[in-house]
């Protein structure tokens, strides 16, 4: 039932075939989850790419699949969020293919954008920062404080 539901939504895709493959991987990404979650094995996912259309073999699928979930992450998107594979639409895939590089979920934005432009480094040494600069701000500290004098 999964594998078919693969094979159907990128039959739906008009050009699917056209696309480069990390974005048909990216495209049935929530189909393909739901299989893996099945303990479907690669080769019967990639078995049924091939008959939507896609040329895919074992070993790229293999690291198409790991480009796409590097990407989701690096946007702050857990794998295997969003809808369950029988809600997606047709219009919610065509959606998609309109932007193929990126996943259709976006990420959450912060509300603070000074963090957002500072690298996680920085990020991290300005939280430590915060804790140690002051007596005041860190109980912790304030009692060893206490102590030494």
């Amino acid at each position: 039932m999964v594998l078919e539901q693969i094979t159907e939504a990128g039959k739906q895709i008009k050009g699917f075939a056209e696309l480069p493959i990390t974005a048909q991987v990216s495209v049935l990404y929530i189909e393909i989850e739901a299989a893996r979650k099945l303990s479907i094995p690669l080769s019967a996912i990639c078995d049924a790419m091939n008959l939507a259309g896609s040329t895919v073999t074992l070993r790229y699928l293999r690291e198409a699949l790991s480009v796409v979930r590097r990407r989701m992450k690096a946007q702050g998107i857990a794998p295997g969020a969003g809808p369950a594979p029988s809600a997606q639409t047709k219009s919610s895939t065509q959606q998609i293919v309109s932007s193929t590089t990126k996943p259709a979920i976006l990420p959450v934005q912060s509300g603070n954008a000074e963090t957002q432009s500072q690298t996680p480094k920085e990020a991290r040494d300005q939280k430590a920062e915060t804790y140690t600069s002051s007596a005041t701000n860190n109980p912790l500290l304030r009692q060893h404080h206490k102590r030494k004098e």
